[in-house]
């Protein structure tokens, strides 16, 4: 009877009171994730597979004008950070919540939901602004190449913020991240690997954007558009991140967020430079081709064919661990830009030869 007792009334059940009681009302019931691409891709999944009405708890907001689009089609509560610790909590212990603060990412390759309508639409307010921002920006919509490289100044300015409200004493993280980790190094692009392929595009009349926000340094081409480095100056960044996203006719990026936002809007896309290929981080389904970092373990440097199922079994915290004991290859600038080629047709390759 004690042991009942101990199960039934315990700390975590106002939580999962809470959680019954909405879901009795007919709303499935989540977490607003804290990350820009998993709040623009989960979200976007409820959307296109919920037949019911959606309400998020939201902590941390990375992108305002992403959020006020959401507004639209869920509802939002924001609620103090304690209160989703909480949550966070009696989800692991309960599995209170219809889903996790970041689900299996498995889903992205979930090729027939992909296929799918986009769900969010740009308000003709929104729109306008768009028009607007590409008139500025000297771009055409679907004239233009998005770029992205991961770099450290972003997460060293947000990530510390991230984790440590996402923190309690009863919920640790089991490795931190700085950027100083080999696996955060790891992960990181130098954007200049994209110059060849950038020439490229400029003999078939496009031009190339360079995304993300807070950037470690400029870029100067004659066919670039560093929108990463005038983020700063553009008035309301936030939506034009997810305009020029959605405009653009092909993006080339890797392991990010903002790669996994491209399946919001089914922006065709390829990947380059993917690092850690993991069965719980795969391409999003819109990704047509993704090339990978190869290993290099002491003096062998792996094909990408054995570095992709390198860490097949692995766990996460097995990889973070594993991250001291090996180096890593980036793809060429001749790799990158004859996978953008692909992309873009074999007719385009050809006349490039």
């Amino acid at each position: 009877m004690r042991q009942m007792m101990r199960l039934t009334f315990n700390r975590w059940l106002p939580a999962r009171i809470i959680c019954w009681l909405i879901q009795k009302l007919g709303f499935a019931i989540m977490l607003y994730p804290d990350h820009f691409g998993h709040q623009a891709g989960d979200v976007e999944f409820d959307l296109r597979t919920k037949n019911k009405p959606l309400l998020y708890l939201a902590g941390i907001i990375p992108n305002r004008a992403l959020y006020e689009m959401h507004k639209r089609y869920a509802t939002i509560i924001g609620v103090p950070n304690w209160v989703r610790v909480h949550l966070i909590e009696a989800h692991i212990t309960f599995d209170c919540l219809d889903e996790a603060l970041s689900r299996d990412l498995v889903f992205y390759g979930n090729a027939e939901v992909w296929r799918g309508e986009p769900r969010m639409t740009f308000s003709e307010e929104e729109d306008a602004y768009g028009q607007e921002l590409l008139r500025k920006l000297r771009l055409e919509a679907g004239k233009y190449v998005c770029f992205h490289a991961r770099d450290s100044m972003y997460a060293n300015l947000h990530h510390p913020e991230v984790i440590a409200k996402r923190k309690s004493k009863h919920l640790e993280s089991l490795v931190n991240l700085t950027e100083d980790h080999p696996f955060q190094k790891h992960r990181n692009v130098d954007f200049g690997l994209y110059f060849r392929a950038i020439d490229w595009l400029e003999t078939q009349g496009l031009k190339a954007v360079r995304l993300g926000s807070y950037v470690d340094q400029c870029y100067a081409h004659h066919n670039l558009v560093d929108y990463g480095c005038l983020r700063t100056s553009i008035e309301r960044p936030d939506l034009a991140d997810l305009y020029l996203m959605a405009h653009c006719k092909l993006y080339v990026g890797h392991g990010s967020g903002v790669t996994q936002m491209s399946s919001v809007w089914n922006t065709p896309a390829v990947c380059v430079n993917w690092f850690p290929y993991h069965q719980a981080s795969r391409p999003s389904a819109n990704v047509t081709d993704c090339r990978v970092k190869r290993l290099k373990i002491g003096d062998e440097v792996l094909s990408e064919f054995h570095t992709r199922h390198f860490f097949e079994a692995a766990s996460w915290l097995q990889i973070y661990n594993a991250s001291a004991d090996f180096e890593v290859v980036d793809n060429t600038p001749r790799e990158i830009l004859e996978t953008v080629q692909k992309a873009l047709g074999e007719k385009a390759q050809r006349r490039a030869a």
